[in-house]
């Protein structure tokens, strides 16, 4: 994702991790599946858009291991051993990345697994006596870009963004929102060091004025959303995408768009999301956008 950050602890509690895996190569694969194993809540980070460590990345002309296949493979687990064939002694790349994307889909460990995040920092707090990590987590600029042109098509005036962090996508629905002619975005943040952050950010482009920065636990914060709402963008930790639809969607006009990323990637993880969008009593159509890790585009009916 584009710059920015959101933190682990985002939104509340729902982000409380016993263990995070930073990567997810051929160790942090195996990392994730034994924590898991152990009942411990486990969270894996990878900055690629897809699980695999060096084979995602590694794919120049003659990529491969310099050991046996079968030296490289794992062995914690019988069924995947007689599962798995290798084509030749010395595997290549795209046999070792689909390899690893099998051991991942065999134990579906992807619902736990967050692509495209990089760890930019990791501070102990010594009251808590834990770790928390800031995670980069911002919309792509392809998808920001869409955005911004979904407002300025929809003329909207009045946005909500639920997940704002460092405010990189909110500077793409403010600007869309001055061309309208001016309104306001309603973001959310979860910590305050993030929306001081993002405050200098607006500050910084002479937007500040367009943005209803709203600190706090977003199920508090969007309670009260004033007037129609003609777009939302949603890019949050998918467990709290239901509770914010529920308090959005009734003041969606018709016509108004919602967007919410990866929904592809962590479909399973959305299901509450789903839920209400596919209620018919809720009036919402939606389809999936060919975008990396898939983007959702509602509308309200």
């Amino acid at each position: 994702m584009a710059d920015g950050a959101q933190s682990i602890e985002s939104q509340a509690a729902v982000a409380d991790y016993d263990v995070v895996v930073v990567g997810a190569g051929l160790g942090g694969i195996y990392a994730l599946h034994r924590f898991r194993a152990q009942g411990l809540r486990v969270l894996g980070l990878e900055g690629a858009a897809g699980v695999g460590g060096v084979w995602f990345h590694s794919r120049y002309p003659g990529a491969r291991v310099d050991v046996d296949s079968l030296d490289y493979c794992y062995y914690f687990s019988p069924e995947i051993f007689r599962e798995w064939t290798w084509s030749e002694r010395y595997a290549t790349q795209p046999e070792l990345l689909k390899y690893l994307n099998h051991v991942a889909d065999r134990f579906d460990l992807r619902p736990d697994i967050q692509l495209e995040t990089r760890v930019t920092a990791a501070h102990f707090d010594e009251a808590a006596n834990r770790f928390m990590a800031d995670k980069m987590v911002a919309l792509e600029p392809i998808k920001a870009e869409f955005c911004h042109m979904l407002c300025r098509a929809l003329r909207a005036t009045r946005v909500v963004e639920v997940g704002t962090s460092f405010g990189v996508s909110t500077l793409y629905l403010a600007d869309a929102v001055r061309a309208n002619g001016g309104g306001v975005v309603i973001g959310t943040e979860y910590e305050p060091a993030k929306t001081a952050a993002a405050r200098a950010n607006f500050a910084e482009a002479g937007v500040a004025d367009l943005i209803d920065l709203r600190e706090g636990d977003l199920r508090e914060t969007l309670k009260v959303i004033e007037g129609p709402v003609d777009f939302v963008l949603m890019d949050i930790w998918t467990e709290m995408a239901r509770p914010a639809i529920e308090l959005i969607a009734p003041h969606l006009r018709p016509g108004a768009v919602i967007i919410a990323d990866n929904t592809e990637r962590v479909r399973h993880a959305y299901g509450a999301f789903f839920a209400f969008v596919n209620d018919p009593a809720n009036g919402l159509r939606t389809m999936t956008l060919p975008f990396d890790g898939g983007l959702e585009m509602v509308v309200k009916a």
